[in-house]
């Protein structure tokens, strides 16, 4: 209705993907998908309410990077909302199959720890951060939670 979601991927394949799907929802002309990445978001300064990402922090090729780019877009009254699974933890179901398929494999995966990535946020300017290791569904994860920085335009 009157919210606006913007779909930053860096892969083509998948923003096709998208584009597809997005064209079979009813709210179609308030969906958007672009080229970008966390760390080349392509959004005018504090222009979003929220965001919202689960799975992608261990793909992130310059985590710090991410977290100014995130606080510039982050409107002062915006929030944030970032999950990780955390495949390293020994209690994680997929732990052992992930540890094998990426032992050596290159593909470039950042291993997330939630202090270190709590501390880029809050270094990066947002506000009332927390970052926690919790379960979600039996799943060990990482969860970032934030309020836009403090500061007037």
């Amino acid at each position: 209705s009157g919210s606006h979601v913007n779909a930053i991927e860096p892969t083509p394949f998948l923003r096709q993907i998208l584009n597809a799907r997005r064209l079979l929802h009813r709210n179609r002309a308030n969906l958007t998908v672009a080229d970008g990445s966390a760390e080349r978001l392509p959004l005018p300064d504090q222009s979003a309410d929220g965001v919202w990402s689960v799975n992608t922090m261990h793909h992130w090729t310059d985590p710090q990077a991410a977290a100014v780019e995130i606080a510039r877009i982050l409107r002062p009254s915006g929030r944030l909302v970032l999950v990780d699974e955390d495949f390293e933890d020994p209690q994680h179901p997929d732990h052992e199959r992930f540890a094998a398929r990426h032992a050596g494999s290159g593909h470039g995966f950042t291993m997330v720890e939630a202090e270190a990535t709590g501390e880029l946020f809050q270094n990066a300017g947002l506000t009332g951060v927390e970052a926690t290791k919790e379960p979600i569904d039996g799943r060990p994860s990482i969860v970032i939670v934030a309020a836009g920085a403090s500061r007037t335009a």
